[in-house]
């Protein structure tokens, strides 16, 4: 079975929630609208709304390791291999870039438009994390990001939240030791393909 991190999961709630209200008019428009990764928060001009979640904070930080929250002995379902107990906890940061744009506003210097779509935006992301990580998140701040002096389509509003993990009491799933790699990496419009090959 794959293994699916605390904020992974979180982030698949919030974008069936935002399906669910409506604010993205399907699960593939609201997967697009709500990219993850570290490459995404420098693309401004992509035309729409969006809330781009990045792992870690501004700063770079994963978060802090804490005790476990219910430690307990591995339980016992007739086979002695059930569910591990938590061995610490993670206090894991991520950060939410909450793009809003108003593409009926005429001009991209509309600031009163873009702030009212960002906002709202806000609003309905706000929403959706409450519902979906109840009792278990942090919003550890929030600003605007005004520091950006080029033309902007859009404003933007910056979430760092926290958002405890367990670390678990077992041996993570790896790629068995024969397995080949072929990483691509792009930038702008060149690609390169590197293959690794296993060790015979």
């Amino acid at each position: 079975m794959a293994v699916v991190f605390a904020w992974e999961h979180l982030r698949t709630a919030v974008i069936a929630a935002l399906v669910a209200d409506g604010t993205f008019a399907n699960s593939t428009v609201a997967t697009a609208a709500n990219p993850l990764g570290w490459r995404e928060p420098p693309r401004q001009l992509v035309g729409t709304s969006r809330i781009v979640w990045v792992p870690g904070d501004p700063g770079g930080n994963l978060g802090e390791v804490v005790g476990p929250r219910f430690p307990g002995p591995r339980a016992a379902l007739g086979d002695g291999n059930g569910p591990a107990r938590n061995l610490l906890g993670l206090r894991e940061l991520f950060t939410i870039d909450i793009v809003g744009a108003n593409a009926t506003a005429g001009s991209m210097s509309n600031e009163a438009a873009q702030y009212h779509a960002t906002r709202a935006l806000y609003d309905a992301w706000m929403r959706a994390m409450y519902l979906s990580g109840f009792g278990n998140l942090e919003f550890r701040s929030a600003r605007w990001l005004v520091d950006r002096a080029e033309g902007r389509y859009g404003a933007t509003i910056q979430v760092v939240c926290a958002m405890l993990a367990v670390i678990p009491d077992t041996i993570m799933g790896q790629a068995p030791v024969d397995t080949d790699a072929s990483i691509t990496t792009t930038l702008l419009n060149r690609s390169e393909v590197q293959l690794i090959e296993a060790p015979t």
